[in-house]
């Protein structure tokens, strides 16, 4: 095993800076080309109530300021936040997405290296600074922008749970989680079963792991509870969104269930079908979040019994959509509906297609020691294809595995340049994490 890479933070800060320029070019350039639409101009309309004092607010068809709730309440935040501090267009706000989502270069580079070694760490961060897929969530505005800055450090902080066990990183893991949820619903199932396998791999007594868990799920708590007992309050719904009814029934439907481009998909139309009766009721108001996301979520579920033999091939088709490994070509046109720069984003399926190959290499050559530590950069994986598998595939639903994929894959490289250069390769026995050492103790650099 060759030592540390010496220049390592400096090679680190090179590639943040990079990350930086490539998105802050991408959101400049897509100010001129890419129109805001859908999640992402309700994002910014939410963010400048709050700025303004209003709180989650928006307006209905009466003009009326009423209670926002459809999106988790993070990224409206985060945006708010930069209308107070004068950045209130939106050529402005896509360039200082642009610059925060850059931290996310660090935080995997980091994390790399705590799992495995310093290259491993550098090879995921390049990785992440020149992807088409990491770069342009902050150019068009989306919350996946947040996510791929949220999950590596939800990331970071489990791992450093397992090494480091006290009170403090547990807290940090429950506050990343927290975080994510608000950032996007679907994610509470990745930090469930991140705290689940927290207290399975943690060594110490059952009585420790017990509190330690507690620790992580009221810190969760904290953040979650509050913004669903405001909801409870305002829109009569103790849930963090009421778009899942929205969700749902859109990708369970004809549209989806049949041979169209769709399939296995999601669809505008059949998502808005069920709020119908509510709207034309209400007139000139908006119409009661909580009933229309219970009859989007009644029409799915009677959708799914009446067809329950076609899900197996549903389900199939929405995780082959997720991977781009199945209907790659109208996946393409979605995610350029919902706002993505074509070009870019068939570079970035391209992209996928290797990384991806090199994640699968990755997880072969890992040595069984490293799985400790590495079970949990893997969960990602697991959680959003379940999620998909339930909900809809689409490529904006992997941005919670990216990182995963880009760790995994920096493993494969770096594993494949020591075959190569005639150096020692991944080492089970000399960088195992089941040592009752530090993880960055107990693996050998490479």
């Amino acid at each position: 095993m060759a030592g540390r890479v010496r220049a390592f933070w400096w090679i680190v800060l090179v590639l943040v800076a990079l990350a930086v320029l490539l998105r802050v070019g991408f959101a400049l350039a897509a100010d001129h080309s890419l129109a805001l639409g859908g999640d992402a101009n309700k994002f910014r309309v939410t963010a400048a109530h709050v700025a303004d004092g209003d709180g989650y607010t928006e307006e209905d068809p009466s003009g009326a300021i009423v209670a926002s709730s459809e999106h988790p309440p993070a990224f409206p935040a985060v945006l708010a936040a930069m209308d107070l501090v004068g950045l209130r267009s939106t050529a402005a706000q896509r360039v200082g997405v642009a610059v925060w989502s850059g931290l996310a270069v660090a935080i995997v580079a980091v994390l790399g290296r705590r799992l495995g070694s310093d290259r491993i760490g550098l090879v995921a961060a390049g990785i992440a600074a020149v992807h088409p897929l990491w770069i342009q969530p902050a150019g068009v505005l989306m919350s996946e922008a947040l996510v791929l800055v949220l999950v590596p450090l939800l990331l970071l902080a489990a791992v450093t749970a397992l090494e480091r066990p006290v009170w403090w990183v547990f807290a940090l893991v429950g506050l990343c989680g927290g975080a994510l949820v608000l950032t996007r619903t679907e994610s509470a199932l990745t930090v469930a079963v991140v705290a689940v396998a927290l207290l399975v791999l943690d060594r110490r007594r059952v009585g420790q792991r017990l509190a330690s868990i507690a620790v992580v799920l009221a810190c969760v708590a904290a953040l979650v509870v509050p913004w669903m007992a405001r909801n409870a309050a305002r829109v009569d719904s103790f849930t963090v969104s009421t778009n899942l009814g929205a969700t749902v029934a859109g990708s369970y439907c004809d549209a989806t269930f049949g041979d169209t481009p769709r399939f296995g998909g999601w669809s505008l139309n059949c998502a808005i079908a069920p709020a119908v009766p509510f709207v034309l009721e209400a007139g000139d108001r908006r119409p009661p979040p909580r009933l229309v996301d219970d009859a989007g979520r009644t029409a799915a579920k009677d959708f799914a019994s009446e067809h329950r033999r076609q899900l197996p091939r549903v389900m199939l088709a929405r995780v082959g959509r997720l991977w781009g490994v199945a209907h790659s070509g109208s996946q393409l046109s979605f995610d350029v509906n919902e706002g993505r720069q074509v070009t870019a984003q068939r570079a970035g399926q391209y992209l996928h297609w290797v990384l991806l190959a090199l994640a699968v290499m990755g997880a072969v050559v890992l040595p069984r020691g490293w799985w400790r530590s590495w079970s949990l950069v893997a969960i990602p994986a697991f959680t959003t294809t379940v999620s998909a598998a339930v909900i809809y595939g689409s490529t904006r639903m992997r941005a919670s595995v990216e990182p995963t994929i880009a760790l995994f894959a920096a493993a494969a490289v770096v594993w494949t340049w020591a075959r190569l250069s005639d150096r020692a390769p991944l080492d089970a026995e000399a960088a195992a994490p089941d040592e009752d050492l530090p993880v960055g103790a107990a693996q050998k650099e490479l």
